[in-house]
């Protein structure tokens, strides 16, 4: 049986990552708070780990999904876009909400399955169907 998690925990992850690499792109930028990442910085630190491979033609398609995908986060509350000098983006959290990110974390760290049922499970699904109707 699935190890147990927090009520409170799965409601924020259900609210807020509706994929791992939406959990990916906010740990990223929660691992240098202060920085101002592009989505190519972006890209080179997840390749080390998870984008390993990716086949040239793809990455202008990887760039352009991470781009939106932060400006989904961003309006989540878990990414602030700066657009001068260019465009870029940061971690946008403080507080209670950092928190959960790190407890998020550290639980995609111990137990990355756990997580992921979380974001791909059957409530995800249904709204995910539910937002293909949504105006």
């Amino acid at each position: 049986m699935p190890p147990r998690i927090d009520p409170d925990l799965e409601a924020f992850i259900s609210e807020n990552f509706d994929s791992e690499e939406s959990l990916l792109l906010v740990l990223a930028l929660r691992s240098d708070r202060d920085r101002r990442w592009s989505t190519s910085d972006l890209l080179r630190s997840l390749n080390e780990t998870y984008y390993a491979g990716i086949q040239r033609d793809d990455v202008l398609l990887a760039l352009k999904r991470f781009e939106l995908r932060l400006r989904e986060l961003e309006q989540k509350g878990l990414a602030e876009t700066l657009r001068e000098p260019e465009l870029s983006f940061r971690y946008g959290v403080s507080g209670r909400r950092d928190t959960q990110v790190g407890a998020v974390g550290a639980l995609f760290a111990a137990d990355r399955y756990a997580v992921n049922r979380v974001i791909y499970g059957v409530t995800s699904r249904a709204r995910v169907l539910a937002d293909s109707f949504r105006l």
